[in-house]
């Protein structure tokens, strides 16, 4: 399969779908030890928006637990920046 950029860039060539934004996106699922000692589940969600966007946007975050809570950061020009930038501590609030 081609690279990202490669495959990015003919989504864009494609006139008709008028994309005005594209990230491939990896899925990963995670389990956690909470403030409080139990065990959560966590999908992670590893953004990336190639070249586009320019360097130090091309890499963004989403966590979304089975409970609801979300995390998410600022986007980043490495994965693993962007993984540091994220609010991991958002996953230990209270749901509603």
């Amino acid at each position: 399969m081609e690279d990202t950029d490669a495959i990015i860039d003919k989504l864009y060539d494609v006139k008709e779908a008028a994309f005005s934004e594209i990230h491939e996106v990896r899925t990963f699922r995670c389990y956690r030890q909470k403030k409080n000692g139990g065990t959560q589940a966590v999908t992670v969600e590893i953004k990336d928006a190639g070249y586009h966007l320019g360097p130090d946007l091309r890499y963004s975050v989403l966590a979304v637990s089975d409970e609801g809570t979300r995390a998410v950061g600022n986007p980043a020009d490495t994965i693993q920046h962007a993984l540091v930038l994220t609010h991991w501590n958002e996953l230990d609030r209270p749901t509603k």
